[in-house]
């Protein structure tokens, strides 16, 4: 949707935004294998960046409201993931 939406500006972008952050967790892990948790908030966290690059980008409204209404259903597909995460950090 959002390549078709943004000619695959927003879809490169958020890709670029994804590899960053897995390598930044990858060194944080220092090699060690990833748990799929951490890939879904690195998802939503990946998903703000770009919703704030949109924001700081004066983009049509339409394309925040999109963004606004996706990240809605991201969060609460992995709402069971984040709480994985939280309870995990919590318990250290």
């Amino acid at each position: 949707m959002w390549s078709a939406i943004t000619r695959f500006k927003a879809s490169l972008t958020y890709a670029v935004i994804l590899g960053i952050l897995k390598l930044g967790e990858r060194r944080c892990n220092r090699g060690k294998p990833s748990i799929p948790e951490i890939d879904a908030v690195l998802d939503l966290v990946g998903f703000g960046i770009l919703g704030g690059l949109l924001f700081l980008s004066s983009v049509e409204s339409y394309l925040l409201l999109l963004w606004m209404l996706n990240f809605a259903v991201l969060l609460y597909k992995r709402k069971n993931d984040m709480n994985i995460v939280l309870k995990a950090k919590m318990v250290k």
